[in-house]
């Protein structure tokens, strides 16, 4: 458990250390993350005519069969439905109808009004099957009942108290003030990306967490209010900021400039405050563990064990659409006698082909002139044998599971959340 008051240029340092040392969990990340959207990259068959002549970008295009979209989405949609809190009441009849009565329908209200717009629990499932992990904190946010809109309804309630107003007129207002609080609700619960976020442990458990981000200096000015940045940073569309947490403390830091012009030390955009939460304000929500190995993967989303095997199904698929669509249809070919036309009287030596249009052939002693189609490339038949087999591979290792859409045995689920 760590509660030292934080240092700016210390946890830069280590956010960096923590970044250096991560690189292959984040190559696998963003394997994950580009076969879901179908933009990873494909090593596929280029049919060029000539050695090292690459073939039309049209026809070469990578096609994805969205297995790793398909196999991800269905788990969240099992797990999509909203949670509900339950408290086990100890007290008796009394303590069971406070629980009932009043903590527990606050908690299952709190918790929603708390993301506000952002749906941090559905994008939180979301990173949770894909990559591995779901990362979300928890801040109080007490500022935002002292802002214009309570301030005067506060005021406006101590007026008609001090001025001896009738009970029913300062019962209204009460109920305004209770409507301007719900509107401006006092707790953060917020969407944290695990691609850029870092743990540092101890003998307890996680002691601090570093999540970097990326902001503007428009997004920085209106969250941190005026600030006095340095004269380099006029040229920087966007600055990198680490939001530092340990057991006491939250922090927002700017970091240290780069290179040989950006040179700047790292600082607080805002000064450390005490969060009263006695632990972490982050919350990780893992998925299946992951044992530790030589390549550096820390976690590991439901399509880990299929990942190379999506690959060569969409690289398989894509060879298939290429020499498809390489010939479309067949090319033409005529065989004409010249003598033949000679000596017919016909001056035409060659003849023209166009959609819907009859073509005039002619024969005599000399042959029959003739149109046809050239054979069409064929495929390896192997081909259409390994993507049966990377298929079949694929809805056994779990691609596909009856239970995500119902139809699995009773009380039986193919996905869970630890």
């Amino acid at each position: 458990m760590r509660k030292d008051l934080p240092d700016p240029k210390k946890i830069d340092e280590r956010a960096r250390e923590k970044e250096a040392s991560s690189g292959p969990q984040q190559k696998l990340d963003q394997q994950m993350v580009s076969q879901y959207h179908q933009d990873h990259v494909i090593n596929a068959y280029n049919p060029g005519d000539k050695k090292d002549q690459r073939g039309d970008k049209n026809t070469v295009r990578g096609v994805g069969m969205g297995i790793v979209g398909t196999q991800i989405d269905r788990n969240v949609h099992v797990l999509r439905p909203r949670p509900s809190a339950r408290v086990n009441a100890v007290g008796g009849q009394e303590a069971e109808r406070h629980v009932s009565g009043k903590i527990e329908p606050w908690l299952n209200i709190a918790i929603w009004l708390s993301q506000g717009d952002f749906p941090v629990w559905d994008t939180g499932l979301l990173d949770q099957s894909l990559i591995g992990e779901f990362v979300s904190k928890v801040l109080p946010a007490p500022q935002f009942w002292a802002d214009d809109e309570v301030a005067e309804e506060v005021e406006r309630l101590n007026s008609l108290v001090s001025e001896g107003a009738p009970e029913e007129e300062i019962k209204k207002q009460k109920a305004k003030l209770q409507r301007a609080k719900d509107d401006n609700w006092p707790i953060v619960w917020r969407y944290v990306d695990p691609t850029s976020t870092y743990r540092e442990w101890d003998e307890r458990g996680i002691a601090e967490v570093f999540e970097v981000r990326k902001l503007t200096k428009q997004t920085i000015q209106s969250r941190f209010g005026a600030i006095d940045l340095p004269d380099d940073m006029k040229k920087e569309t966007e600055l990198e900021v680490i939001e530092y947490a340990n057991h006491k403390y939250v922090a927002s830091i700017l970091r240290q400039g780069k290179g040989k012009v950006f040179k700047r030390d790292a600082m607080f955009l805002k000064e450390p405050w005490e969060h009263g939460m006695g632990m972490l304000p982050y919350t990780f929500i893992r998925f299946d563990p992951m044992r530790q190995n030589d390549r550096g993967h820390t976690r590991r989303g439901a399509s880990y064990h299929g990942r190379e095997m999506v690959q060569m199904l969409d690289e398989s698929i894509t060879d298939l659409r290429t020499v498809t669509r390489k010939e479309v249809e067949s090319p033409l070919w005529a065989r004409l006698f010249p003598r033949l036309r000679t000596a017919l009287g016909i001056e035409e030596k060659s003849i023209d082909i166009r959609a819907n249009e009859n073509v005039i052939l002619y024969g005599g002693e000399e042959g029959q002139e003739e149109l046809g189609r050239f054979p069409t490339a064929t495929v390896n038949p192997n081909l259409f044998q390994l993507v049966a087999f990377a298929a079949q591979y694929l809805d056994r290792s779990g691609a596909h599971r009856p239970e995500t859409i119902g139809q699995g045995p009773a009380g039986q689920s193919a996905v869970h959340l630890d």
